[in-house]
């Protein structure tokens, strides 16, 4: 890409991300004054079957690691796992609301279910550490929902992740988004104990190899309200898209 080419690219990008945020603020405007805001990349794609060489193809992995931390061994590619914290009593709560826009990244990753995870597991002193390989592979496997959310995670359900805590990957149990992390900072330095949180679609599709590549939507169905909601430390409080009035 030329150097002209690669500015004009840069100048939209950041256009775009302007315009974006500019859609959440007035999505936010409907909840109290005073609040932080977060614009998130929300998803609202379909439901449908999980495909079969999806579920193959995680099964064989699930029987590696499950044999490796059963022979007390270490994985060969464990991913880097996240050591930011947040500072605020409200993220988990505001953490749903984009419904699992990041989830996606699990269906590349095998839901992140490596053998340091199955190791923890299995030092926690929880009644599932306890689970033989074959059993512990078994009763993943049929946490995996009739339907999931299409080209995600295959434990992406209609209503979050159909693993307990305790049997997801330490990365899906640490990992915060950027938008995330930028509000959690704007709350400390605001001294904002709420957040408005506006989940807003974003296209996303498959690129070479599976991996996912943020793109924009020809139709112009990008930044559609996906959810709106007040978090903060009693839990997540739906907002009615109504109150923004014209913005809807």
């Amino acid at each position: 890409m030329g150097r002209r080419r690669a500015r004009e690219v840069s100048e939209a990008e950041e256009r775009r991300r302007v315009d974006r945020w500019e859609t959440g603020r007035r999505h936010a405007s409907a909840g109290p004054a005073g609040a932080e805001f977060a614009v998130l990349p929300g998803q609202r794609r379909p439901l449908v079957p999980p495909p079969a060489d999806a579920i193959l193809a995680f099964k064989t992995h699930l029987d590696h690691v499950a044999g490796l931390a059963a022979a007390g061994l270490e994985g060969e590619h464990e991913p880097t796992l996240p050591t930011w914290t947040p500072d605020t009593p409200w993220i988990d709560a505001a953490c749903g609301a984009c419904r699992g826009a990041c989830c996606a990244e699990g269906r590349t990753n095998h839901a992140f279910l490596t053998v340091a995870t199955l190791n923890e597991l299995r030092l926690s002193g929880h009644p599932d550490g306890a689970l033989g390989p074959a059993e512990l592979v078994a009763d993943i496997l049929a946490r995996i929902p009739s339907e999931h959310v299409e080209g995600s995670c295959l434990f992406h359900g209609s209503t979050g992740c159909t693993l307990p805590r305790h049997r997801r990957g330490q990365m899906c149990n640490r990992y915060y988004c950027g938008p995330m992390k930028t509000a959690d900072r704007r709350a400390v330095e605001s001294g904002s104990d709420r957040l408005v949180v506006v989940g807003l679609t974003r296209t996303v599709s498959l690129g070479p190899g599976g991996g996912r590549v943020v793109a924009h939507a020809s139709d112009g169905t990008d930044d559609e309200l996906v959810a709106i909601g007040l978090a903060s430390a009693a839990g997540f409080e739906p907002i009615s898209p109504s109150a923004v009035g014209s913005t809807t």
